[in-house]
């Protein structure tokens, strides 16, 4: 699965230095079920994506809901198993996160997101598929 890393522009902080790209319809449908948790430094990045399960998961995640230029629309903090988020108006994306690091980044609503591919590219807007 392809990783990419996704910096927070308006902090400096990474936010998550390896996010695996779940682009594809099966990579979306199937997301983090059967995994047994994510590392610190470790994301699941679904696009497109405006809502996610947490069905059939083991463990809790931290949710950050992307527009289509990769800025902050939401967040949730701790979503256990067996739960349902819907993302805001506006989302067109959603980065799973473990649980607890969005407490440890302080990104905000309205935070301007970047993304580098793994050569090391950044780039400002959305990723080019």
């Amino acid at each position: 699965m392809r990783q990419v890393c996704f910096r927070n522009q308006d902090t400096g902080k990474l936010v998550a230095p390896r996010a695996m790209v779940a682009d594809t319809f099966l990579m979306r449908a199937r997301g983090l079920m059967g995994k047994r948790g994510l590392a610190d430094q470790e994301a699941l990045w679904i696009s497109p994506c405006g809502s996610v399960h947490t069905c059939f998961m083991r463990f809790s995640i931290d949710l950050l809901f992307l527009d289509r230029d990769l800025r902050v629309k939401g967040q949730r903090r701790c979503v256990k198993p067996y739960r349902m988020v819907l993302g805001p108006p506006g989302s067109h994306s959603v980065l799973e996160l473990p649980a607890g690091r969005l407490d440890r980044l302080g990104c905000e609503i309205g935070q301007q997101l970047t993304i580098f591919e793994a050569s090391g590219r950044e780039h400002g807007h959305r990723l080019h598929h």
